[in-house]
């Protein structure tokens, strides 16, 4: 068990591609992570900016099938429950 981790970076594929990365990472909490996403299915634009609930600051932008997402100290993403190791 690592109880801190400088940097980790991955690609997820479900609805589409999805390559995150995280930097200063322990077991719950990240103080950066940010992701870029290409989806299967298109959409309206969306702009989230959002503050508490398990974040300082959070920013999801969205347009037809590009996305982005940026979390400032916050819950760490988690793929557990798709059977991806890390």
């Amino acid at each position: 068990m690592k109880f801190f981790q400088v940097a980790k970076w991955g690609l997820k594929k479900d609805f589409g591609r999805e390559l995150y990365v995280q930097f200063l990472a322990t077991d719950v909490w990240t103080f950066f992570q940010a992701s870029v996403s290409w989806n299967d299915y298109a959409s309206s634009p969306y702009f989230h900016l959002s503050m508490g609930n398990g974040r300082l600051l959070g920013i999801i932008f969205w347009t037809y099938k590009f996305g982005f997402d940026v979390d400032v100290f916050a819950r760490n993403w988690n793929t557990s429950y798709t059977g991806e190791e890390e």
